[in-house]
């Protein structure tokens, strides 16, 4: 509700994501930010940005979240909003975080497939060195 009805808000709300994924275990129980997570999904996606929209995703794969990574992902799409190497590889580092190969060789699929950009370079290379050690 803060961020539909303080607009301002909006350009930070990525930097909120990420700060409630990466909660320390020790403060936060991770089922309670998974929890969190997926109240987010359900009821603020529509406010967000890109930038949100993304972080989102990323946090969500980080716990093996897989339909509601490809829920916004289609999303993003559908909206006509590329998705970047960068996004793409974060995901599959998250998933495999999870040790969901599964889902990561399935992003790593669609990393491969996007042009490639001098800034998704490394993140490309580090996903698929982490893929080849997974498996």
């Amino acid at each position: 509700k803060a961020a539909a009805n303080l607009p301002h808000l909006r350009p930070t709300l990525h930097q909120t994501i990420a700060s409630v994924a990466l909660a320390p275990a020790s403060q936060v129980p991770r089922q309670h930010v998974a929890a969190a997570l997926r109240d987010l999904f359900q009821n603020a996606r529509v406010v967000f940005d890109t930038k949100a929209q993304k972080a989102l995703m990323i946090a969500l794969a980080r716990f093996n979240d897989e339909l509601r990574v490809s829920t916004m992902l289609r999303s993003l799409v559908a909206q006509g909003k590329a998705v970047s190497q960068q996004t793409l590889a974060e995901l599959v580092q998250g998933f495999l975080a999870c040790r969901n190969l599964d889902a990561a060789l399935g992003y790593l699929e669609q990393a491969l497939a996007v042009e490639p950009s001098a800034q998704s370079a490394t993140a490309l290379r580090d996903a698929v060195s982490a893929v080849a050690r997974a498996a």
